[in-house]
């Protein structure tokens, strides 16, 4: 049965080989990157432990000393450069869905080797209803469910909805990002579940993961983490 496994196995590689999204040259494995460009990712080790800004020494940076965001934890395996910019880009801007299987193994790879915290449940950011008519997807989403099901972890896509329609946050003040997605969020069903991960694509000011993990503490008692393929 193991020969005829690597039998069947070896014909599809050659019939369907994979290959690398940065580069485009054929993968040396069954990821969409292949093991040189694996190497030139932005790493975003040493981070803020509540808000995941890179280059802390692993220590709270000052603004989570004076102003912790709602969430208890925040995680981002990269920082917001090439080529994870781009992968973000091509799959928010571009409709290139299956960038999202890159980021969504990448993501789930960093938790599993950064051995976190294990949490129930995992929820992904939400869009309004308008913003996905005009996309016709929630890039959240579709990394969410690759993450967990990589990480064996499920994934509760209704359990809060956005009930504004707001401006794009790349155009705004930190303050006036607060301000935009503020009671943004509504949670139609509480989780029944004790620890939760929040999953997106990127945080910037964590103005967005802020509103939502607060609108989630308002209905229950619930921990927090924010789960992120990169970190500006």
């Amino acid at each position: 049965m193991k020969q005829l496994y690597r039998c069947l196995k070896f014909a599809l590689e050659c019939l369907a080989p994979h290959y690398c999204r940065v580069c485009r040259r054929r993968s040396n494995s069954h990821a969409a990157l292949c093991t040189a460009c694996a190497t030139t990712l932005p790493d975003a080790r040493r981070a803020c432990p509540r808000c995941a800004m890179p280059e802390t020494d692993g220590h709270l940076c000052g603004r989570c000393q004076v102003s912790p965001p709602s969430f208890d934890a925040a995680f981002a395996p990269y920082r917001y450069a090439d080529p994870i910019a781009s992968t973000i880009c091509a799959l928010k801007y571009g409709g290139d869905l299956t960038a999202a299987r890159l980021l969504g193994q990448l993501l789930a790879d960093g938790v599993s080797g950064g051995r976190l915290a294990r949490p129930d449940l995992i929820v992904p950011v939400p869009l309004h209803p308008r913003k996905i008519m005009g996309r016709g997807f929630n890039q959240s989403i579709e990394i969410g469910r690759v993450t967990a099901r990589r990480l064996n972890i499920p994934l509760a896509i209704g359990a809060v909805r956005r009930t504004r329609h707001t401006p794009a946050q790349q155009t705004l003040s930190l303050a006036d990002r607060r301000r935009n997605v503020r009671d943004a969020f509504l949670v139609t069903t509480p989780p029944a579940a004790r620890r939760i991960a929040l999953v997106d694509d990127v945080m910037t000011s964590g103005a967005t993961l802020d509103a939502l993990a607060r609108a989630l503490k308002s209905a229950g008692d619930y921990e927090v983490h924010a789960w992120v393929c990169a970190r500006a």
